[in-house]
């Protein structure tokens, strides 16, 4: 996946590079989108739901680890909900297929935000609840963390280091200070 050049701002560039990712890496998908819980009185639109189909749902926002570049730090954990009809032959061994393989999108998947984005961990999944009243979709959930970096880089002169030194390894640590070598910037 190509590097996208632009900052993250906000979540919405990088669910559709998951979106892009996601029908990429699973060529019978119908339909990938961004989760949006409906009320009953919606209830309707789950006969818009093409199977096997995907909702991508941010379910908790935690702080991150600042970098010290300016950035927003948060650790993110993601729940891709796998969705099939119950009309699926051997739908349950065919939902854990499918996680599988949505896990396996997952799987050290930085969505071409390479500066913006972690490689993410504890990827995990378990069944799901049924999607609608009627019980005529089945899912399982692939969930994730993720650490993500929002905004623009901040960085000034004074972040800058004016001298740096290396060490070549395994001559490396405080025992072999003396052995480092300085570099030019």
């Amino acid at each position: 996946m190509k590097d996208h050049v632009m900052a993250l701002t906000d979540f919405s560039p990088l669910y559709e590079a998951m979106k892009i990712a996601l029908v990429a890496g699973i060529p019978d998908i119908q339909g990938v989108e961004v989760y949006d819980p409906i009320t009953e009185s919606d209830r309707e639109q789950d006969s818009l739901v093409q199977t096997p189909a995907i909702f991508i749902e941010l379910v908790v926002l935690k702080p991150g680890q600042s970098l010290g570049d300016g950035r927003q730090a948060f650790i993110c954990e993601f729940i891709f909900h796998c969705i099939l009809s119950t009309s699926t032959p051997n739908v349950q061994q065919a939902l854990r297929h499918y996680a599988v393989a949505v896990a396996k999108v997952v799987n050290r998947n930085r969505w071409g935000f390479y500066q913006a984005v972690e490689r993410p961990s504890d990827i995990s999944a378990c069944q799901g609840e049924a999607t609608s009243r009627d019980k005529r979709f089945a899912s399982w959930k692939v969930s994730f963390c993720q650490h993500v970096y929002l905004g623009d880089e901040q960085v000034d002169d004074a972040s800058i280091p004016a001298e740096v030194f290396y060490g070549l390894f395994p001559y490396v640590g405080r025992a072999y200070k003396n052995a480092y070598i300085k570099g030019s910037i």
